[in-house]
């Protein structure tokens, strides 16, 4: 292992680690804080951090390294390190198909957060009598269709160790996928990446038009109030386009044209960015919104307060048993 594939699976581990810290505070911060009348927003923004945590809690345990320009990847991390695994090529496809899976459901889970948003803006008079299953059947239906065509279009494009077509570099734990057949699925991830920009940006858009085109039925503290809540949202889908999808856009460019002299580099600083995409949303959702925020600031004024307090008490005891002896 070279010295920079060495800091790789290091900085890889250190970033898991606060990471699954960052995720699980998260969570139970908007479990225990949220408002009754945002509730509905909340599942949306659980479903998309529970994908992703999904996606930290494998990585924290397997670790995949990029070796262009053969289209193959090397598998690590730390239960390699503990074990030698004789299926490792076999474990190293079904660690990435459920990890390309979490981000194709996590990058559904964004869209329909903007769609349901943008519905609940323009149509809310007219959805105040729909069932709530039928938001839930719908959701589960789309994130159903989208992760069957995923698998389908995935298996086409692996291909075992021994039948790739090019020489292949001496090193253990290694999966590859054919270099012919599989640009469809290279080609399909890439057009589903700028197709989640792009609803993005289109949803965001239809939704401040929605609240200025109704803001005479709202009233105009109510249309304030959304226009707010719009902007902070606006701020958060910056987060995962530019931490997430423009990265994982950046991956699937050069596998597709991984003969670029520094095509693994950028691949790896990419692998790299995208898995601090997640606590910088968990930070993102924690102070953009006032709940949570507030949330926060009391429990560390709460911790702050208890560790002055035992300090004093400490410095007490101290004076109390020099004036003793």
């Amino acid at each position: 292992m070279t010295a920079s594939e060495s800091l790789y699976h290091a900085f890889l581990n250190i970033t898991m680690t606060y990471s699954n810290i960052i995720y699980i505070l998260t969570l139970l911060i908007i479990f225990n804080n949220t408002p009754t009348s945002t509730r509905n927003f909340a599942r949306f923004l659980v479903n998309i951090l529970a994908w992703d945590f999904f996606a930290h809690v494998m990585m924290s345990f397997f670790h995949i390294y990029p070796l262009l320009p053969h289209l193959c990847f090397q598998l690590g991390g730390p239960i390699l390190d503990l074990t030698n695994i004789s299926y490792a090529e076999q474990l190293g496809h079904g660690f990435l198909v459920l990890c390309l899976l979490v981000t194709v459901n996590t990058t559904t889970a964004l869209v329909l957060s903007f769609q349901f948003r943008y519905i609940f803006i323009a149509y809310s008079s007219k959805i105040v009598n729909v069932s709530r299953k039928w938001a839930y059947g719908y959701c589960i239906l789309v994130h159903s269709f989208v992760s069957i065509v995923y698998v389908f279009l995935y298996e086409d494009w692996t291909i075992p160790v021994c039948e790739y077509p090019d020489p292949l570099p001496d090193k253990s734990n290694m999966f590859c996928f054919d270099p012919i057949s599989g640009k469809p699925f290279m080609r399909t991830m890439l057009g589903y990446m700028l197709f989640f920009i792009l609803s993005t940006v289109i949803f965001v858009i239809l939704s401040f038009r929605a609240v200025n085109t109704n803001r005479r039925i709202i009233g105009e503290k109510t249309a304030q109030i959304q226009r707010i809540f719009l902007m902070n949202l606006l701020v958060l889908s910056g987060i995962p386009i530019i931490l997430g999808a423009l990265p994982m856009v950046t991956i699937f460019v050069l596998l597709y044209f991984r003969d670029f002299e520094l095509a693994n580099n950028i691949v790896v600083v990419c692998i790299v960015v995208i898995m601090n995409y997640g606590p910088v949303m968990c930070l993102g959702v924690i102070f953009m919104l006032k709940p949570y925020r507030t949330a926060v600031a009391l429990l560390l004024r709460n911790v702050l307060s208890r560790f002055v307090c035992c300090k004093i008490k400490g410095e007490a005891v101290d004076t109390e048993l020099k004036t003793m002896t």
